[in-house]
């Protein structure tokens, strides 16, 4: 599924592999207010792929996830900073979706952007299966990697309330940049 996820992503929004071994992956966000310019996650696994659903282009054409959504739409278009497709020894699929944030965390907004992030990914692999006949095992999981103090889940007065379970889905990795400059392994994507 790696190479047919190769196949079919406009180059302009791959995330490039680094370094002497191409072990690492450089993420750069050009937000004015952020205060992680640049993540660089370490020990990426071989089968491996990322690319951005937040390319910053000039070209209207990355300013959406698809022309034929109306760009007005509140949150239609929101993306994550950063997806990453792994293949385990199973041959199961693993799609990180990953964004950065800097200080003050908007739980709603962060719901919404890594949930229509996940329901875009979701469509490109049905059409991966439907065009290559593949069928893997897909599992999600969501990360926000962001400045400031850890936020811990609040218990809420009742068991059931899905807002609270799909915030505690989503795995929260605080961090301290140095320089805006974030250095990461892969493996915490896992284990936060």
């Amino acid at each position: 599924m790696i190479n047919a996820f190769e196949k079919i992503i406009c180059k302009n929004v791959v995330i490039q592999k680094h370094g002497i071994d191409k072990k690492e992956w450089h993420i750069k966000e050009s937000g004015s207010d952020s205060k992680i310019r640049k993540l660089i996650l370490t020990s990426i696994p071989n089968k491996s792929f990322a690319f951005t659903l937040d390319h910053e282009s000039k070209s209207p054409q990355y300013k959406q996830l698809s022309c034929y959504l109306n760009k007005s739409t509140k949150n239609i278009n929101k993306g994550c900073d950063l997806v990453i497709v792994t293949q385990d020894n199973s041959n199961n699929i693993i799609i990180d979706l990953v964004d950065l944030k800097s200080n003050k965390i908007k739980y709603d907004d962060i719901e919404k952007q890594l949930g229509n992030s996940e329901v875009f990914i979701k469509y490109l692999c049905h059409l991966i299966k439907y065009h290559y006949s593949l069928n893997n095992n897909i599992d999600f999981r969501k990360t926000i990697i962001f400045t400031g103090r850890k936020i811990v889940s609040k218990n809420l007065t009742y068991k059931g309330n899905s807002k609270q379970s799909a915030r505690d889905e989503i795995l929260r990795i605080s961090v301290k940049p140095i320089r805006k400059t974030v250095r990461m392994h892969f493996g915490k994507l896992k284990n936060g």
